[in-house]
């Protein structure tokens, strides 16, 4: 079990690991308040480094990431840096199926294909005019 479990992050308790790449882990978590549960992803300390310039890097990035309105983007609620660890709060999506899923599952038709491709380049072209690169596209971040 991650030794995160039941930490608290900004208001929310960490429940269970949902989800972990190169540079984060991501959470389903609880507000005191029995709002609805969220999805916090925190950065992995080997990356962010509060005492240095990631620190400043990483509020002007999430502060644009916020700022972000787009049908195909997960909406970013608020981040901050808290006892040295740096977090993004997003919603939680209950049952996202991602596309590795269904890549797993069977041969997707040509023309979902190329719908889920447009949704996908859409996100990509809005998020980068607004000095926004994801820099870890792959089918298992793409619900």
């Amino acid at each position: 079990m991650d030794q995160q479990i039941g930490k608290t992050v900004a208001q929310y308790t960490l429940q269970r690991k949902i989800g972990r790449g190169r540079i984060a882990t991501v959470f389903e978590a609880q507000a005191a308040d029995e709002k609805p549960r969220v999805a916090v992803k925190v950065i992995s300390q080997r990356v962010f480094d509060a005492t240095s310039d990631t620190n400043l890097r990483f509020r002007q990035l999430a502060d644009k990431l916020v700022h972000l309105n787009h049908p195909n983007i997960l909406a970013v609620t608020q981040f901050g840096i808290e006892s040295d660890r740096a977090f993004l709060v997003m919603p939680l999506v209950e049952g996202g199926e991602t596309l590795r899923d269904k890549l797993r599952e069977a041969v997707l038709g040509r023309w979902r294909t190329i719908e889920l491709l447009k949704q996908v380049a859409s996100a990509l072209d809005y998020a980068h005019q607004r000095g926004v690169l994801h820099l870890d596209l792959k089918p298992s971040n793409v619900l």
